[in-house]
């Protein structure tokens, strides 16, 4: 998968299907991110790799056919994405190298079934409440993030600011903003999960940790 990604990339976000399908978190995944996932029955494991622009899937398993939209690469990787994602994904897989090497030597070093790795200067695809992340992001240079499945979701966050200062920044808009969705929370479940947050600072590094469900975190983002 790693010899698919693009060296343009400025996100990667990796999710392990087969562990997801047998968790108690999947039973409680909402019913539009289940129709998502259930035509990918044959797909073990899915990288995405975003370059501000185009959005690349890949996926590993064992394929006769790919999985509705997608183009067969090998019998073990299949390609989606847009046509400009796919070619740019083939070419890096012709050279047998990974691209984006920085962003590979930031992941996780453990084996967790989500990860994600992104530059400070990626700008994500996102609105409401989500855009909010990219003003967070970009006061780092890389944030990296882990999810456990236990049996909620227990996502660590670590955000590596350019300057202490950055740092401090990036610290204070998280305080704020988690304090501000907790004031307006009218779900005693999103209450309690906004509680559990645990945010710390170490000079340049910002460590962010919670615990979860799939629905209170489909809801933060609306």
């Amino acid at each position: 998968m790693a010899s698919c990604v693009p060296p343009d990339t400025a996100g990667l976000a990796f999710l392990n299907l087969d562990r997801l399908r047998t968790s108690e978190v999947y039973r409680t995944l909402p019913a539009n991110l289940l129709s998502i996932l259930e035509p990918l029955q044959s797909v073990t494991q899915v990288l995405v790799a975003y370059n501000d622009k185009d959005l690349l899937i890949i996926g590993s398993g064992n394929f006769s056919t790919p999985p509705p939209g997608a183009v067969l690469l090998t019998a073990r990787l299949v390609l989606g994405g847009s046509p400009a994602a796919i070619r740019a994904a083939t070419q890096q897989h012709r050279s047998g190298r990974p691209g984006a090497e920085t962003l590979w030597k930031r992941k996780p070093a453990g084996n967790e079934p989500i990860w994600a790795v992104l530059r400070g200067d990626a700008h994500l695809p996102l609105t409401g409440n989500g855009a909010n992340l990219n003003r967070l992001l970009h006061f780092t240079t890389f944030t990296t993030v882990r999810a456990e499945f236990n049996p909620g979701i227990h996502i660590a966050m670590r955000g590596e600011g350019a300057t202490a200062d950055s740092a401090r920044q990036l610290e204070e808009s998280l305080r704020a903003m988690v304090s501000l969705a907790r004031a307006t929370s009218k779900a005693p479940d999103t209450a309690d999960m906004l509680d559990s947050v645990q945010i710390q600072r170490e000079n340049a590094e910002v460590k962010v940790d919670l615990q979860t469900t799939a629905k209170l975190l489909e809801g933060l983002f609306r």
